[in-house]
């Protein structure tokens, strides 16, 4: 199995649309064959056309044929887990235009993408025996076990005539394996059309639910991958707003894990909590949870929220009150997962994670930041984002003030895209 070098000359000159028919054709097939580098032709494409924006300049750009490949092969980018490289090795030849080797290079750096992660595949190496269908990526996340709030009994997070099978369909091959499950569903979710708003089910906000009737919560482990690319798309491919039953807060989180030093590790498990006071919510608290599995194979955990006397708290995202089905307690190795409360109490005393993987227990309080990280900073305008697209007649000047905010942040290149994407949004 090669790996890819993206550094190749080759790569750039087809990203530019410089190589001879059949090095394209050949280089076609290779990225068609690989998520690893769809992501990458993506991502380098982006990256170069907000380059040339900024230099104000025109650019030689791809011809239709070969962008329409990009675009529609790089849609892929948003699964969950990427296999490793796989390229046709090629021979290099010089390479012509010396000031996009600079920029190429420049962009490169920049990016800095890594491709590591392992997909796990049946015995037949993929899901072809399986019902993996749009339907059942359309359902929006599970919140499992977590508890319903008063007023939400009757919500339900799916839709449709055969919401029931499909929920349990979906519930089972999750189980099996979430890592190919998410990899499938999001690779051929990508690849279709977006959805209709009548496809998607309704999403209302989740409840609080009061410590004195709930002081303890089973956290949902796992969020799809759909909606970020959604939303995306709406904005950058269609030029317009997406509809609110596409923006689904917990799996546009899932995008983005807290980058900051885990407060515990047990069992190969990493687990990064950090919580900050939101004055633009009325004072409340917003906690950040990552999990992130180093094992190398795919492992349980337990995860509690136990709340602090006094105070309230509920779950942001997860399509609403559905507890239709159990909680999905497995993260699969090399994953990361991220998920988000919102706490109001009385004091800085919010909370702690109770968390179980394998025989090891351990408790991690909540503790309150009141400089928080560039990182759970990141997430917070994210939230605001979400909130105000499924919801655009409301004032976006703090949004706006907000994003402004994270340009001089120490966030990843990942998120700069993000913030690229709220941008044009706030502009439609």
């Amino acid at each position: 199995m090669m790996k890819t070098k993206l550094d190749d000359p080759q790569w750039t000159a087809w990203l530019l649309g410089e190589l001879g028919p059949q090095e394209a054709a050949e280089m076609e097939r290779a990225v068609a064959a690989d998520p690893a580098l769809q992501m990458a032709a993506r991502e380098q494409q982006e990256f170069l056309s907000q380059l040339t924006s900024m230099m104000g300049g025109e650019v030689q750009s791809l011809d239709a044929r070969q962008r329409d490949a990009i675009l529609r092969s790089a849609r892929n980018q948003d699964a969950a887990v990427l296999a490793p490289a796989n390229v046709v090795a090629m021979p290099q030849k010089p390479f012509r235009g010396w000031a996009w080797v600079s920029m190429a290079a420049a962009a490169a750096l920049v990016l800095g993408i890594l491709f590591t992660q392992e997909v796990g595949t049946d015995d037949k190496g993929g899901m072809a025996n399986t019902l993996v269908t749009r339907e059942i990526a359309l359902l929006a996340s599970e919140a499992g076990d977590f508890p319903v709030a008063e007023g939400d009994e009757a919500l339900t997070a799916v839709g449709g005539s055969n919401a029931a099978q499909l929920g349990q369909e979906k519930s089972a091959m999750v189980q099996s394996n979430p890592a190919l499950y998410l990899t499938e569903v999001a690779k051929r979710i990508a690849n279709d059309p977006l959805p209709k708003a009548a496809e998607l089910p309704e999403l209302r906000d989740r409840g609080f639910l009061s410590a004195e009737k709930h002081p303890r919560a089973a956290l949902p482990i796992m969020a799809g991958t759909a909606s970020w690319s959604w939303v995306k798309r709406s904005i950058i491919e269609k030029n317009q707003l997406p509809s609110p039953r596409m923006v689904r807060v917990e799996e546009m989180l899932n995008q983005f894990p807290l980058a900051i030093e885990a407060n515990a590790v047990i069992s190969g498990v990493s687990f990064h909590v950090e919580a900050a006071p939101v004055a633009e919510r009325n004072g409340r608290y917003l906690v950040a949870v990552t999990m992130k599995n180093h094992q190398s194979d795919t492992v349980r955990i337990d995860a509690h929220w136990l709340a602090a006397a006094g105070s309230s708290y509920r779950l942001l995202g997860f399509g609403g009150g559905n507890s239709q089905s159990n909680n999905i307690t497995s993260l699969p190795t090399g994953m990361a997962t991220t998920i988000m409360l919102e706490v109001d109490s009385f004091t800085s005393t919010i909370g702690r994670m109770d968390v179980t993987v394998g025989a090891e227990t351990l408790q991690i309080d909540a503790k309150v930041a009141f400089q928080p990280s560039d990182s759970w900073e990141f997430l917070r305008t994210m939230v605001s984002f979400a909130e105000w697209v499924r919801s655009p007649s409301a004032d976006a000047s703090a949004l706006r003030n907000q994003v402004q905010g994270m340009g001089g942040k120490a966030i990843s290149d990942a998120q700069r895209a993000a913030l690229v994407v709220m941008k044009q949004a706030l502009s439609l």
